[in-house]
Formats: structure tokens, sequence, C-alpha cells
């Protein structure tokens, strides 16, 4: 006050002092002590920054000038500063951040009991945005929940702050973005404040702060809207200039569909992937096969084309390329088939159409194809067979749960007066076989027309080799019978196998009509055709009838119906000076020596005789068959003669 006067024993206080320096950029304010006190406006005068308005925090930029740093500056503690400290945390561009530590952590300075600073920007016009936002990169570490809070304020007079956003510590770098729109048309201050409630666990980098923006980020147009999402349509509000966002339907296309699945919105604003459904067609190259989706969303073989064309004088058959073919019966119609019948099933069998192939719509099927095993089928050529063109794997749910059973029908045959009918086939396959089939069973049965019942003629095993079958068919002598291949499972397990495989099919009377029919190739043999039965037989010829093996060097001769070796071929020619030997073939050879003792002698020429002499092997002493055999030698026989020289002579005797 002013003009203070005496009253009464006391100082009467008179009018009010005023401070008032008219500096528009101070606060005027009295003190009782010391009187006027004029403290300076911090920014005022400062032309606030425009939008959009950048701040890269980069050390000793006159643009850092404009914001008020603080902290514990006279304690010696931590502050918000732009510089590089400390080397923990890498900028997020550049080389400096804004930052509040002391350099190494935010500890307390001695003597304080918790830590406080404040980072303060100019002072920033939002103009006529509508959406003014602020964004920043923020890292860091320091303690969250209740002990250390890290804040975003904002005031139009520097004197009332509202808090804007409050952080944890990110992991890493990470971006942060406020709506500052509160406070649209004004001009605003933007303060950071660091605080802790102790002074424990502070031994931490702190906070930083890297590349602030704020801006206006009201759309202008539908297309600044576009997130790049196709599943969500966007337009732009140009009133709010906001992006209004609504999620495309579900099921809505977003990507390029692929083989049993699609890309596909799902209603709540993402692509994803969707599987088809199992069982969904998917195509393949292969018009004679059917495709669909499995359970692990691939397109996979599930049953074979069916060409059935419901003409049953059609021959059905698949081609690879053009697709199905139905070629005409010759000779078709319903009256049974006189023997003998004949069936290769190769890839175009002229009387496929005359059978019955049964299969499931989207399963296994018995067909005619080279599918699936090449080990069965080499490529260009067809079989029988049961699968689905891989293995015979599916599961069917009526009417026997999990169980197939599936035939093959030959057509009705009139075995007729047929002495001997007989049914020839080759068979092979893969499928799980045990003990009286009690998992896969595989059989060929028969039934007389007229029957309700099939029997089973022959139970057939898995191989990995064709193997030829033959069946009497004489109990069904006069009548007319059904032929089935049939397969069967118990279950779904481990039906990965390539199947059943058939090919040269024959139902013929194989009764013999003559002897000659009989001939079994064997001379040691008399075969014989027994016309009753259709049977041939055969009995050994006597021991010793003449045969041959083909081998020039045995004699042979029929014992017990068979042709066996009784000796070997003498191929000595009683010469000394040959080579004897044999050739299987061509039979004896006897080759001239002409070297050793063979050589031609030059005269004079004397031969003493001696017994054992090596020159006597050039000589050939012939004999004369008899009991003893008259034969030339050289020895001491008879006793009667006494030699001229030496012991021995050269004599004709049997000694």
């Amino acid at each position: 006050t002013t003009k203070d006067k005496c009253s009464g024993g006391s100082c009467a206080g008179g009018s009010k002092l005023s401070c008032d320096d008219k500096d528009p950029c101070t606060k005027d304010s009295c003190d009782a002590k010391v009187g006027c006190v004029n403290t300076k406006i911090e920014f005022c005068g400062v032309k606030p920054k425009q939008l959009p308005y950048k701040e890269a925090f980069e050390c000793a930029t006159d643009s850092i000038k404009a914001w008020k740093l603080g902290g514990m500056i006279k304690e010696k503690g931590p502050v918000w500063a732009v510089d590089a400290t400390p080397a923990t945390v890498k900028p997020y561009s550049g080389t400096c951040t804004l930052n509040f530590n002391d350099g190494k952590s935010y500890n307390c300075p001695t003597g304080a009991t918790k830590v406080l600073g404040y980072a303060e920007s100019p002072p920033i016009d939002l103009g006529k945005a509508k959406i003014p936002t602020l964004t920043m990169q923020v890292a860091g570490n320091w303690e969250d929940g209740q002990f250390d809070d890290f804040q975003v304020e904002v005031s139009t007079d520097q004197k009332a702050w509202t808090q804007v956003a409050n952080y944890d510590k990110p992991s890493g770098w990470a971006e942060a973005k406020i709506d500052l729109s509160l406070f649209s048309g004004k001009v605003i201050f933007i303060r950071f404040v660091f605080m802790t409630a102790d002074c424990f666990a502070n031994e931490t980098a702190g906070v930083f702060i890297d590349e602030l923006k704020i801006e206006d980020t009201a759309c202008v147009s539908d297309k600044s809207c576009d997130d790049g999402n196709i599943c969500t349509k966007t337009t732009c509000d140009a009133v709010s200039g906001k992006c209004k966002i609504e999620n495309q339907q579900p099921g809505a296309k977003c990507g390029e569909a692929k083989a049993c699945s699609k890309l596909a919105c799902d209603g709540a604003g993402s692509c994803k992937t969707a599987a088809d459904p199992k069982g969904t067609k998917c195509a393949d190259t292969d018009p004679c096969t059917v495709t669909t989706c499995d359970s692990a969303g691939k397109c996979a073989v599930s049953a074979k084309t069916g060409c059935d064309d419901k003409n049953a004088c059609t021959a059905e058959s698949c081609d690879p390329k053009s697709g199905c073919v139905n070629t005409p019966v010759v000779g078709c119609g319903t009256k049974p088939l006189d023997l003998p019948f004949e069936d290769a099933l190769g890839c175009k069998s002229p009387n496929l159409k005359l059978w019955t192939l049964e299969g499931y719509e989207k399963g296994p099927t018995w067909a005619v194809d080279s599918t699936p095993d090449a080990l069965f089928a080499p490529k260009g050529t067809c079989t029988l067979n049961y699968n689905n063109g891989k293995d015979y794997d599916y599961c069917p749910s009526a009417p026997q749960a999990f169980a197939q059973d599936r035939s093959a029908y030959l057509p009705k045959l009139n075995i007729g007066k047929a002495i001997l009918p007989t049914l020839e086939l080759q068979h092979a396959g893969l499928f799980e076989d045990s003990p009286n089939s009690k998992y896969e069973n595989h059989a060929l049965e028969v039934r007389v027309e007229g029957d309700k019942e099939w029997k089973v003629l022959k139970k057939l095993a898995p191989s990995n080799v064709w193997k030829s079958l033959k069946v009497d068919l004489s109990a069904y002598k006069g009548k007319v019978i059904a032929l089935r291949l049939r397969f069967q499972t118990s279950d779904c397990i481990k039906n990965t196998g390539a199947g059943p495989f058939f090919k040269n099919v024959k139902v013929s009377d194989t009764a013999c009509k003559a002897s000659k029919d009989c001939d079994d190739g064997n001379v040691c043999t008399i075969d014989a055709c027994a016309l009753a039965t259709g049977l041939c037989s055969s009995k050994a010829t006597t021991d010793g009838a003449k045969c041959t093996d083909g081998d020039a060097c045995t004699v042979t001769a029929c014992k017990a119906g068979t042709c066996a070796v009784a000796s070997k071929t003498n191929c000595d020619d009683g010469v000394g000076c040959t080579l004897d030997s044999c050739d299987s073939k061509t039979g004896c050879d006897n080759k001239p020596i002409t070297t050793g003792f063979c050589a031609p002698t030059k005269l004079p020429y004397t031969e003493p005789f001696n017994c054992g002499s090596d020159s006597l092997k050039a000589w050939t002493l012939q004999s004369y068959p008899g009991t003893p055999p008259l034969t030339w030698a050289v020895d001491k026989t008879p006793g009667s003669v006494t030699p001229r020289s030496a012991e021995c002579t050269l004599n004709y005797n049997n000694g």
C-alpha cells in the first residue's frame, strides 16, 4: 500500500500500490515484504508455431531453444535435455533425443525424496485444424504403475494444465498419438511431466522422445481415408474431418482364391484364408477323376469320373485327354453269354460294358483304367481295379458305418454242356490282410441264376506281383451263373494301399477232345484224354526207351517217365595222337596232336620197345574185343617168347 497514515495509534494502510510495469510480458504482483514483483512470462511475445509443427530434437538446433527444459537443476539431479545421453538408448532418428535423466539414470539427487521435471513447448496455434493430432516416438525405461509417471499435458494459458496422456515404459521405440481436438482453434502449450513417488528403483535410463509433430489429420477426401485394407470401406466426413470405417460383409472376396481355399473378409475388417468345406469340388487337369477338397484343405482325387451313359450296350471308358468314351458292344443283349467268355480288361476292352462295376460317388470304385499304381498298370496299360485313383481310403456312413462293400460283376454265363468249365484270371493288389480276413475281405464269388445267396469260390490275398489263378466250375455244369469280384473293409484304418487289380479273365471249357490235346511234350510219357471227364492223364513209357535231352555228350534213356542220362558219350578214337573232346551241341571232336612225341619222325628211326618208354606214346595200339581182349601191347607176355633185347616186346595176343 502507499500513503499509509497513523490513525489512533496504528498505521492505517492507504491505497494499493500499482506494480504495473507496462510490460505485457511480465506477471505483476506485490509482495508484502519486498514490494512489487514483475515476473517474466515465458514465451510471451513469441509468435505461435503454425501447423504442421515438427521437432526432431537434434542437438544445437535453433528450434529447441523455443522449448523450456527443466528439472532438478539446482539439486544437480535429472533434467530434461536434448542430447545423446545415455548411450544405452539409441535415437529413433538422427543423433539426439529429448530425454529426462542425469546422463545415466533418473536417480534422486542427495537429500531429495522424489524426482520431478517438466519440458514445455513453445506456443502452437492449432488454427482451423479439424483434428489436430500430436504424434511422437517414445522410448526408455522407468518403473511402471503407481511409482513413476510420464504424463503429457496441454494448456492454453500456462496456468491450468490438462493431462491428455499417461504412458508406461514401451518395449523399444513406440509411436504415440494424441488427439488434440479438444483444443481446436486455440493456441496451446505441450508439457511433458516426469515424476516419481520415491527414490527407489530409479537406476534406469528414463524417458526419451523423438520425431515430434503436430498436424491436422482430418481427411480431405475418401481417398485420403484409404487404409489399404480391402476388407474395410472408408469414407471421409467433410464436416468433422473424420474417416468413417465400415467393415465389408463376411465372405467378401479379398484376394485370389486358390484350390480348396479362398481369401475372404471375416466381417471384422480382416482378410483371412478360409478353407473350402471338405467335399467341395475343385479342378485338376484330368477329366477322368473327380477332385474334391480334403480335410487338410488340399485338392485331392476323391473318385473317378462316372462315364455311365445308362446304355447297357456301350462300353464305358475315360480318356485322360478327351474324357468319357462310350463304345458300342458288338452282340450286346440280355441273354446269358455262351462259353468261351474272355476279357483282357485292357484300356479299350470291347466287353467292358458287359460288366457291372460298383463304387462310391465320392470314394473308391471298380473301374478299368491305368490308376493308381505303375507297379500293376505300367504306362499305357489298364486293369480292372478298386480304388479312388490313389488308394481305397474312404469311410462310408451308410448302410454300414465305416465298412466298404463293393463288387465287380461279370456278365451272366451259360455253362451249358461244358465238360470241364474253368475260370482263369490274373490278380494282384495291395490291401490290409489278416488271418480270417478280420479287416479286409477280398473274394471271388458265384451265384446260380435263381438263387439268392452268393458262395465264395476263392479267397484272394494281397500280392505285389501278378499271380495266375484257375478255378474249376464243374459243379455248375448245365447252369447259368453269375460271378463277382467282391472287396470289403471292416473299418477306416490303414486303407492306404492301392487296392485289388485284375486282368486277363477267361471262362471256357478246358476239357480235352483227343489225346493230342494232352501232349505234355515228354516222349517218356504216354498221354491220354478221358472224354467223359475232359481230363488228361499220362503214364511212363518202358524204361530204356530212347529219348534225348538235347545234349550230344550224353547217352539218355527213359526212366520212370523222365528222360535220364545213362552214360556219357565215349569220344575215344583209339588214336594216341588225337585230342578227344565233346561239345554238347556238335558231339565228339578228335583234333590231331602234332607236337611232342606226336610230331613227324625223321630217319633213321629206331624203337627198342622198352616197357614204359616215352617214345611208345606216339604209337597207336589197337585191340580186338574179347574176354580177355586181343590187343597190341609193349610188355613181357606171353613168357614163352624171350625178348631179343631188354625185357619187353611189341606183341599181339591176349596175354
